[in-house]
């Protein structure tokens, strides 16, 4: 890298990111900035769509596998729509009445209203389904799996990830959680497709410095569509 290269990456569990400056290795997880992003997208790539790339990597999703993605409309969920497209998935988005055309933008093949009872997905029709919001019962997480599929717990807790392996292996299913630390590769591949346009980023807001309590009021509410950007 030399003076006035743009680029953009992640700080992963350190933090610190809420400054003016800060200080990165340049064998850190950084890369230079796709030109079709601006600096606010490119700031809100890597969390979501690394979130949703390493978990859909564990998965191992093939070509014409059918996915069910929670929480289809934020931060993560937006970027596992896209992404479970690119590896060639047959989706289906979870999310509220407001947000349908969001996700079907991102290229689902079908979306449901988890806000209407008569909308619930299909019993043992699914190869994959990710939570990616903590919010949904484990119930209704593992009745739209088939046997032997696999089931993403990508946003829960440790008592919700011993419940969801006990749950599992009495339904012959498989769980997939824990933590998705940042890495070079997977930023890689995440920079080509948001070169490519494959990959979009979804911002709902662009805070100033000043507003950063605000930022954090929209983003603790839950009802964030994509993500929250903060402008220094």
């Amino acid at each position: 890298y030399k003076p006035g290269d743009e680029v953009y990456g992640s700080t992963d569990m350190r933090m610190g990111a809420h400054a003016e400056y800060l200080c990165l290795p340049e064998s850190g997880v950084v890369l230079p900035k796709p030109a079709l992003l601006s600096h606010e997208e490119a700031a809100c790539l890597p969390f979501g769509a690394h979130t949703a790339w390493h978990f859909l990597q564990l998965a191992k999703i093939q070509p014409g596998q059918k996915v069910l993605i929670y929480g289809a409309s934020g931060a993560v969920g937006t970027a596992a729509v896209q992404i479970a497209k690119i590896l060639g998935a047959h989706v289906t988005g979870v999310c509220s009445t407001a947000n349908r055309e969001l996700v079907r933008s991102l290229g689902a093949d079908e979306v449901l209203d988890y806000t209407n009872p008569a909308q619930k997905p299909t019993p043992n029709q699914f190869d994959v389904v990710y939570e990616t919001v903590d919010k949904t019962p484990l119930a209704d997480c593992f009745t739209p799996l088939k046997k032997g599929g696999k089931l993403i717990l990508g946003a829960a807790l440790l008592k919700g990830m011993i419940a969801g392996h006990f749950t599992g292996l009495l339904q012959g299913k498989k769980v997939l959680a824990g933590v998705a630390l940042d890495d070079l590769p997977k930023l890689r591949r995440i920079s080509e497709w948001a070169t490519e346009g494959r990959l979009k980023v979804v911002i709902d807001k662009t805070y100033s410095f000043e507003e950063m309590a605000e930022a954090h009021r929209l983003v603790d509410s839950g009802r964030k569509r994509g993500n929250v950007a903060v402008r220094v």
